[in-house]
């Protein structure tokens, strides 16, 4: 359900003329089915490195999470 509603909502964003979305803490199995269906450019905010851009945090950099 999370992916259907996800990309809904990723296609009326592209229908109005966007160009990335910003998708925050999305399991990363979910991620990347987001990134191979859409044309937007994705950004991952605690959603795994299955995007086109990925935001670190410390503990990313660190190696403190998986």
């Amino acid at each position: 359900w999370v992916l259907i509603c996800t990309r809904r909502r990723q296609g009326h964003a592209q229908d109005a003329g966007a160009f990335a979305v910003e998708c925050e803490l999305i399991p990363v199995e979910v991620m990347r089915e987001i990134n191979a269906r859409t044309g937007l450019a994705t950004i991952s905010l605690g959603s795994g490195p299955h995007a086109d851009v990925q935001f670190l945090f410390q503990s990313d950099i660190c190696g403190e999470s998986e």
